[in-house]
């Protein structure tokens, strides 16, 4: 008879593995519901663990592993996708759970899975790893639970978490190539002035006379960050670390994401997203069957701008109040005229889901104007002030060479 191989989980959440014989794959399920088992895979062939083979899964991380948008993203709609199929929810998670490869994530649905058999519900168990879930995705499972519609929630957050990871990568691809240049431009001034100029110094020496002024300057920047280069980088460095720092503490994340919405150029596009990320999580909200003061409480959190989660969460308070979203919002003066008037026409019409859909879309494609228009023009002014730079610095190192005759006749 074939072997067959099989991975199952007992009733208290305990991975068992092995082979068994059977003349079919109906028989080796029939063999393992008798023993109350919840299968997760059957695959036909002896599976054998080596030593080796157990050495190279015990893995030693040096940056402990995260859960990224996307392994949350593709976990919920094949949770989605099997729920609907008629699967029960836990053989739903230890199924997804060995096709997973990321070892965190997979440690996570294993230990939701023996806690949901231990009694506790979906939404508790998404409680325990914070984490990973957050409110939003808790509270919009435990509607799914009590609204019987879990499935669909769950593709609705899917759906959510997908744009949200689209938008993210676009604003993230727009920064790699200013960055890029940057980091580029720093690491060759470095160099020059580390490596190159302090040559021309033992040349212009031998001149025996007074260097001219420009040329100076940089012989003795470059002489000074020769000397100090290690004490410049730690000053570097120490300075990154404690703003970073800075910019954790409360105050330090006001004045920061105030900033963020002042800057020229920088400001509208910060705006934007925060807009379009705003709509979209309050439309997938108040769409779920969350009451428009939680929704508006979850928002808050999720804005990403401490400014706009302070706006929101007063609106929240007036709101509970007796007040309209349309004046609450409008008094906070960060949300634009056409915003607030659809937020308007949506209360006013039953349509507020709808309005706020429409509202990400359209700031959605405006952020992809902005970044592709802001791209665009700092492109050239990155590449035009490394030029000037460059050509400053080879114009002053080489002023004296230019000047020769007349030094030497002085």
């Amino acid at each position: 008879m074939p072997v067959y191989s099989y991975a199952a989980v007992d009733n208290l959440g305990k991975r068992i593995t092995g082979n068994i014989e059977a003349t079919d794959r109906d028989e080796v399920v029939a063999s393992l519901q008798e023993r109350d088992l919840i299968i997760t895979k059957i695959t036909e062939g002896a599976e054998k663990t080596t030593k080796s083979q157990q050495a190279g899964q015990r893995k030693i991380y040096i940056i402990p592993p995260r859960v990224s948008s996307d392994d949350l993203m593709i976990f919920t709609r094949e949770l989605a996708t099997m729920i609907n199929a008629g699967l029960p929810l836990v053989e739903c998670l230890y199924s997804l759970a060995e096709d997973i490869d990321n070892v965190k994530l997979r440690n996570v649905i294993h230990d939701m899975g023996s806690k949901i058999i231990a009694g506790k519900s979906f939404s508790d168990a998404l409680a325990f790893h914070r984490d990973v879930f957050d409110n939003m995705y808790i509270n919009l499972v435990k509607v799914g639970e009590m609204g019987g519609n879990l499935e669909k929630i769950l593709q609705r957050l899917a759906e959510y978490i997908e744009a949200t990871v689209i938008l993210k990568k676009k604003v993230m691809a727009a920064m790699y190539y200013p960055v890029t240049i940057l980091v580029f431009a720093f690491l060759v001034m470095s160099g020059l002035f580390i490596f190159i100029i302090p040559r021309f110094a033992s040349i212009f020496k031998g001149f025996g006379s007074e260097l001219p002024a420009p040329t100076q300057f940089f012989l003795d920047t470059a002489t000074f960050m020769q000397k100090y280069y290690v004490i410049i980088f730690l000053v570097i460095l120490g300075t990154i670390v404690i703003l970073s720092k800075v910019l954790k503490t409360p105050k330090g994340q006001v004045w920061f994401d105030q900033l963020k919405l002042s800057v020229p150029l920088i400001g509208p596009l910060v705006k934007k997203i925060v807009i379009a990320r705003f709509s979209r999580t309050l439309a997938l909200l108040y769409s779920s069957g969350v009451s428009i003061v939680d929704s508006l409480d979850l928002v808050a959190s999720s804005c990403g701008n401490v400014i706009v989660e302070k706006a929101v969460l007063i609106a929240s308070e007036q709101v509970l109040e007796g007040e309209r979203i349309t004046g609450t919002l409008e008094k906070s003066k960060i949300f634009p005229n056409m915003v607030i008037h659809m937020i308007d026409v949506g209360e006013r019409t039953g349509s507020l889901s709808t309005m706020l859909q429409k509202i990400s879309d359209f700031y959605e494609m405006q952020v992809n104007a902005s970044i592709n228009g802001l791209t665009s023009i700092i492109e050239p002014i990155l590449i035009v002030l490394m030029g000037v730079f460059i050509g400053v610095i080879a114009v002053c190192l080489f002023l004296p060479i230019v000047k020769l005759p007349q030094i030497i006749g002085q």
